[in-house]
């Protein structure tokens, strides 16, 4: 078999093509969208007329439809850091996995409060998001479909203004309260210990 200089550029071409939406879009969604590009292109090409035309008409329907559904997405993702319990809902317009508009919920704990006012927050290190709905083309809800509920922790009203300055009042007396609590919650996961200290320092108990 003998390879024209073409050929060779056109297969490179389509490999880059291929590797690059792979990327950010995943390999499958991406196979998927060069298939369909294939399709596309030999109903541009097929020449013939009579009843051919309307299967080069079905086909590039068909491939255009498919290139909409599998590269356009609006992604649901959640993340919970598994030290301090902040939360998020992240919501994604996606072109080819790379997102164009995101939307993003916190949802704050009252032990995150208590370290950002303390001068030594959390940095959710172990906080991941996943992804937990996909609404493929925007439309059809599809894998990933995750439902159900994934954690009860929530927005609190008893870490109110008073009790966030009296927070950073006791930083202030004692410049190490945060350091030692940040320890605590991030690196040991003592929160019983957490709690007690809090308390004794502010009086504050969740």
């Amino acid at each position: 078999m003998q390879f024209t200089l073409g050929s060779v550029l056109t297969a490179t071409l389509v490999l880059a093509l291929y590797l690059g939406m792979a990327q950010t879009a995943g390999y499958l969604v991406a196979a998927g969208i060069l298939l369909a590009l294939l399709v596309l292109w030999g109903a541009i090409r097929w020449r013939r007329r009579g009843r051919v035309l309307w299967l080069r008409l079905g086909a590039g329907v068909f491939a255009l439809t498919a290139i909409w559904f599998l590269a356009v997405d609006r992604s649901w993702f959640s993340m919970h850091c598994a030290d301090c319990y902040h939360s998020e809902n992240i919501e994604q317009y996606r072109i080819l996995g790379i997102p164009v508009h995101t939307h993003v919920r916190t949802v704050p704990s009252d032990m995150e409060r208590i370290l950002g006012d303390l001068g030594a927050p959390c940095d959710h290190a172990n906080g991941h998001p996943w992804h937990k709905h996909r609404y493929w083309g925007l439309v059809i809800l599809a894998c990933p479909n995750i439902n159900g509920i994934y954690h009860l922790s929530g927005d609190s009203n008893d870490y109110t203004a008073e009790m966030a300055e009296r927070v950073r009042r006791a930083g202030k007396e004692d410049p190490q309260l945060g350091p030692e609590l940040h320890e605590l919650v991030v690196e040991k996961h003592d929160y019983k210990t957490f709690w007690k200290k809090v308390e004794e320092s502010t009086g504050f108990s969740p």
